[in-house]
């Protein structure tokens, strides 16, 4: 796991200091294969005390920002790429969704739809 920006004070909860790290970038460091990526997701709710809303941030806006990307990417705003998920479910509210592959309808990458299954 990637380390940067960590707050290691013993004053801060370790949730919040994972939270301001980033998942790795690798796509297969874990031995899952790749593109299970979303699996870390769940470990870090289940595990490390994250909301959903705060493991999907950090593998988002914070993993483009340890990749120096953060200007380009990890967020929805004007001016970035628009690399988007849409999902038929709720990820705020069962984590695990983001694993099932039929789920994901539809994936957009620098503002070109790559994967259309009906999400639109």
């Amino acid at each position: 796991m990637n380390l940067v920006g960590a707050n290691t004070s013993p004053f801060v909860s370790p949730a919040y200091r994972l939270s301001r790290c980033t998942l790795s970038p690798e796509p297969d460091v874990a031995g899952l294969g790749a593109g299970k990526n979303a699996i870390e997701l769940e470990l870090l709710v289940k595990y490390c005390d994250f909301t959903p809303m705060d493991a999907i941030v950090t593998a988002t806006k914070n993993g483009a920002m340890a990749c120096f990307m953060g200007d380009k990417t990890g967020t929805i705003e004007p001016g970035k790429f628009a690399d988007i998920i849409i999902i038929d479910g709720n990820p705020l509210a069962d984590i695990k969704i983001l694993q099932k592959v039929e789920k994901i309808k539809m994936v957009m990458l620098e503002g070109k739809v790559e994967i259309d299954r009906g999400g639109l």
